[in-house]
């Protein structure tokens, strides 16, 4: 699935995802917090954050395994403080630091659920019988 284009998230912030190194990552994060209950224009508030971030991984050839907080913090500081990506994309620091403080939680429970998975074999699934004499 990808991200839809509405006029809470536009265009632009698809077309910044597209080939980037959460350009996946992005749309769980979005549904999770679809689901958390925030509202349409914090998510692409937040979209855009995470596109502004992901550009800069992209760039500076980072790997979503190098995602930590001092990594958000070296981002905030000295590249959002000197920015001069394109206009229109998310510049403020406090909705940067809020977004990408959520992008991490749900990366770990990401990291933590496939290192989970790995441990105990796989994703198993059962399902019910089909003889039900």
């Amino acid at each position: 699935m990808s991200l839809r284009v509405t006029p809470k998230r536009p265009r632009r912030t698809r077309e910044w995802l597209r080939g980037t190194v959460l350009a996946i990552a992005a749309e769980g994060f979005s549904e999770q917090l679809e689901r958390h209950g925030y509202r349409p224009e914090v998510i692409s508030n937040y979209l855009g954050g995470v596109a502004h971030f992901s550009h800069w991984l992209t760039r500076t050839r980072r790997r979503v395994e190098d995602i930590d907080e001092a990594l958000i913090k070296g981002f905030l500081d000295r590249h959002v403080a000197a920015c001069h990506c394109a206009t229109g994309c998310t510049r403020r620091r406090l909705e940067l630091r809020l977004a990408l403080a959520l992008l991490l939680q749900w990366l770990d429970r990401s990291r933590s659920f496939a290192r989970e998975c790995a441990r105990s074999g796989g994703w198993k699934r059962s399902w019910p019988s089909s003889n039900t004499t």
